[in-house]
């Protein structure tokens, strides 16, 4: 049977904002595109999925886990991700046993008139040995307070902080991607322990303006780390194990966001590294010739840059290389009938169908890219 393959591609299926101030010249050649826009099945369109952590939902949903996490007070993004996370000798899967953890990642603010915008470190050159110092201080710090003495702070690497807390962490987060480039104040923590963790949010950022960390980066001509943003809160996963580990349908998946890594290495599967052109499901394998249904799942981060620095250029330049390197091949492949469909989703909730019968309708007129995404 013919592979099956799904694309979560966040970025390229929803409106793209003044897409429609782009000149027509500025828009390239895209027949493959085109044609699936205009031939797919399209779904989904009136389930839309604003939620802070679509992207990660949306992982758990195409591996079919919905059922083992549908009970869960708190999606276990940060475990997950530590789960995926290289080198972890303290935190071992023991250590963690019964305990909270949050993600506390490393960032800058930048005033802006009356706002402060989040900016990401990644650009930032922040190493580990300096983040390890920023941390030791914050601990530092809250040695002898005894009413935070319930948690500890931990750099898994430069940019990866995790907080391990003996206590439930009882509030609402959003991930820091849906917020680079804007202001913090309309983002700060809801939830029942609210005051606590605002409190603590104030004061880490005291101390790292106080770090002669920071002071040295300052001196070096580096941006001061000044601020942590805390999401992913939720219970380790030692207590889902079982429930999450059960045999699946075969399927390969190809990314190289952590959080996929640390999903599929739960179910005891391989993830390989998404590559910069399309790789059949069965290459890793090295046997494409069995016959034999593997499906695929592909994640795709290469539109959220673009978009959150609102250059919208280099998002159809994206989409340009991801139509030759990707669109163009799997098409081919469909009408072969070497690959029987491919579903293209996005985390808000969109699915685009695709197979030899849909990519036939000659008929269907040409959808024009402008009109797709400013009113889809």
């Amino acid at each position: 049977m013919a592979n099956k393959l799904t694309f979560i591609v966040p970025g390229l299926l929803d409106p793209v904002p003044y897409f429609e101030q782009i000149p027509a010249g500025e828009i390239p050649e895209l027949p493959v595109w085109t044609r699936i826009l205009s031939r797919a099945k399209i779904s989904g369109s009136e389930k839309t999925d604003s939620s802070s952590y679509n992207f990660y939902t949306c992982h758990i949903n195409e591996l079919g886990l919905t059922d083992e996490f549908k009970n869960l007070s708190f999606l276990p993004i940060a475990s997950i991700l530590l789960r995926a996370e290289q080198n972890q000798t303290v935190l071992s899967e023991s250590f963690l046993e019964g305990k909270w953890v949050m993600r506390v990642d490393p960032g800058i603010m930048t005033p802006d008139r009356d706002q402060l915008l989040l900016s990401d470190i990644s650009n930032n050159r922040l190493s580990r040995s300096e983040s390890q110092q920023l941390v030791a201080e914050i601990n530092q710090f809250y040695e002898n307070v005894a009413a935070e003495s319930f948690w500890t702070l931990y750099a898994v690497s430069a940019e990866h902080w995790y907080l391990v807390s003996d206590q439930a962490i009882k509030i609402d987060t959003f991930p820091p991607e849906n917020i680079l480039g804007q202001s913090v104040k309309n983002y700060l923590l809801t939830g029942q322990d609210r005051q606590h963790w605002l409190r603590l949010f104030n004061e880490f950022q005291m101390i790292l303006h106080r770090s002669p960390v920071n002071q040295n980066r300052v001196q070096n001509g580096e941006r001061a780390v000044n601020c942590v943003w805390f999401w992913g809160n939720s219970q380790h996963l030692k207590p889902f194990l079982k429930k999450i580990i059960k045999p699946r349908s075969q399927i390969s998946v190809f990314s190289n966001h952590d959080f996929s890594m640390g999903l599929v290495n739960l179910l005891n599967q391989t993830i390989i590294k998404l590559p910069d052109k399309f790789l059949p499901p069965c290459a890793h394998s090295g046997d494409c010739s069995s016959g034999g249904q593997n499906n695929g799942l592909y994640v795709f981060e290469q539109f959220i840059k673009p978009l959150e620095n609102n250059d919208l250029l280099q998002w159809l330049s994206v989409l340009k290389s991801f139509e030759l390197n990707y669109l163009q091949p799997v098409v081919k492949s469909i009408s072969q009938g070497k690959i029987s469909q491919l579903e293209l989703v996005s985390p808000q909730g969109k699915r685009l169908l695709v197979n030899k019968k849909l990519l036939s309708r000659w008929w269907k007129r040409k959808i024009d890219m402008a009109v797709y995404y400013s009113r889809n």
